[in-house]
């Protein structure tokens, strides 16, 4: 381990890995630091994209610029890798015949058309419930993140670029314009440290607003594995006749201990969309670093020049992280450089 470096990233969930890369596409060296007192949510996630948001039928937030970037960033990973992670798969959105006319009337006034193929007919996907419509909704997938965020470890391990030690904040030291750290001394520390940036001395003026989720591994024969189910939950095919079946949205109990009430409420939610039986596999849960304002939160310290956050990426990390990374860098080497504002962490320091 080198013992001079230009910058720590403390973490490795989905932030710390794509910042990493973003880092050593351009020759920068650093070190990624992992704590094992934490988990990550990265590893729990679905990993889905989707460039609608159902509940409004409009485009996600910035989709068009960010799905060049994501599919840009993950292809050169898995080329790095010699891995397939990333994967394309159509969503079956069910909804109720008498919502068809309004699908239609929101696809031409918010143009959607390029992310949206029409209705299949009902009754043409195998195992899914008659009474539904079906909305055919395209360019979207997952990202098999567990997979990833192992390669990259590995990657990192081979490199001599990983830690895997507990961070704590008070062996952090900032001095003379150098941040050091269990003999380690670098220019600047990110901290990309997922739900466990809550209790970051750093950054306690940022408004987390933690959320618990909840994803079960089933077995189902005779169900369609060519499309993600969505209808209150989502049902994303991973090959072998089993599915990913999430999840939950818990601000209360932020445990990371899954909770069995909480399988009970997802398996009874897919039963009701689907005519096939489901098997209990595994159930996983993890807590999102989202943010009060559903938004990134992307930084320099107001009053640290050389300490800096990347987080909050929550539900949308897989179709977020490649772009904000680039800007997280770009920040980082150019502090003249301008972030975008509705992200920018400076939001929770302005006075009013």
């Amino acid at each position: 381990m080198q013992k001079e470096i230009k910058y720590i990233v403390v973490g490795q969930g989905l932030a710390g890995t794509i910042l990493s890369f973003q880092l050593f596409k351009r020759g920068i060296k650093h070190v990624v630091v992992r704590s094992n007192r934490f988990g990550t949510s990265s590893e729990v996630a679905a990993g889905m994209f989707n460039p609608l948001v159902f509940k409004r039928i409009t485009k996600s937030w910035m989709v068009d610029e960010l799905y060049p970037v994501m599919h840009s960033v993950y292809k050169e990973l898995e080329n790095l890798l010699d891995q397939k992670f990333v994967h394309s798969l159509p969503i079956a959105k069910l909804i109720s015949p008498h919502e068809k006319d309004w699908w239609n009337e929101r696809v031409t006034s918010q143009h959607l058309e390029s992310y949206f193929k029409g209705f299949l007919p009902s009754g043409e996907l195998p195992g899914i419930k008659s009474a539904f419509e079906i909305a055919h909704v395209t360019q979207s997938g997952y990202a098999d993140l567990s997979l990833l965020l192992s390669a990259y470890r590995k990657w990192l391990i081979e490199h001599d670029a990983f830690l895997n030690e507990e961070f704590n904040y008070n062996d952090l030291s900032i001095d003379n314009g150098m941040v050091a750290w269990n003999g380690i001394k670098a220019e600047k520390i990110i901290f990309c440290e997922g739900a466990a940036a809550k209790k970051n001395p750093f950054f306690s003026e940022v408004k987390f607003y933690l959320t618990k989720g909840e994803v079960l591994e089933v077995e189902i024969g005779g169900l369609t594995q060519e499309f993600i189910i969505n209808k209150d939950v989502f049902l994303l095919p991973i090959g072998n006749r089993r599915y990913r079946l999430g999840s939950t949205y818990d601000h209360n109990d932020l445990s990371w201990r899954p909770n069995s009430q909480a399988a009970e409420k997802l398996l009874g939610k897919a039963e009701a969309l689907i005519d096939c039986k489901i098997t209990l596999i595994d159930h996983k849960a993890g807590v999102r670093p989202t943010i009060s304002d559903r938004r990134p939160v992307l930084g320099r310290h107001p009053k640290y020049s050389n300490v800096y956050i990347f987080n909050g990426l929550g539900t949308k990390g897989v179709m977020l992280a490649p772009y904000f990374s680039g800007q997280m860098v770009e920040l980082m080497e150019n502090e003249a450089f301008d972030v975008h504002k509705e992200v920018n962490v400076g939001r929770f320091y302005t006075k009013h």
